[in-house]
C-alpha cells in the first residue's frame, strides 16, 4: 500500500510522481531518487560433492562453464572446469557436511587449460573418508 504525504514542496522533487489531489505518493518519490542495488561483484559456483562417487548437487553456477568431479582412491576428488574462467582472483572454499570430517584443498591448478581444484576428505584421525559430502564454493572476481 502506498504512503501519501501532503503535497507542496515535495512535488518539485518528483515531477513524475502521482498522488491524489493535494497528496504525493511518497513511495514513488523515494524510488525515483535512489539507484537500484548493484549486482554481485563476482561469479560463483556452489555445490555439494559426494566424495564416494563424485556426483554433485549444484546450488548455483554463474561461471558459465561446467565443472566435472572425478573421484580417486584416498577420498580425493578433482573438479575440472570445462572452459576458461580466468586464472587470477579465484577463491575456493570447502567445508564438510559432518563436523568430524576435515575437507581440504590439496592443490589448485588455475592455469587456463584445464582449470582444476583437488579436494581430499579425511576424518579427525587423518584417515580418508569417502562416505561424506563436501560443500564447495568457487568465486571468480573480475
Amino acid at each position: 500500500m502506498a504512503t501519501f504525504i501532503k503535497a507542496g514542496f515535495w512535488e518539485q522533487l518528483c515531477k513524475s510522481c502521482r498522488g491524489y489531489k493535494g497528496w504525493l505518493n511518497l513511495d514513488q518519490l523515494i524510488e525515483s531518487k535512489i539507484s537500484p542495488a548493484p549486482g554481485p561483484i563476482y561469479k560463483v559456483y556452489t555445490a555439494k560433492v559426494a566424495m564416494g562417487d563424485g556426483s554433485a548437487t549444484v546450488f548455483e553456477n554463474t561461471l558459465g562453464v561446467t565443472i566435472t568431479w572425478t573421484v580417486f582412491p584416498g577420498s580425493i576428488s578433482t573438479g575440472t572446469v570445462g572452459g576458461l574462467i580466468g586464472q587470477n582472483n579465484v577463491y575456493v572454499q570447502v567445508s564438510s557436511s559432518t563436523p568430524s570430517d576435515n575437507p581440504k584443498i590439496v592443490s589448485g591448478d588455475f592455469t587456463p587449460s584445464p582449470w582444476r581444484v583437488v579436494i581430499q576428505q579425511t576424518d579427525n584421525a587423518g584417515v580418508a573418508d569417502s562416505t561424506q559430502q563436501v560443500y564447495v564454493e568457487i568465486r571468480v572476481y573480475p
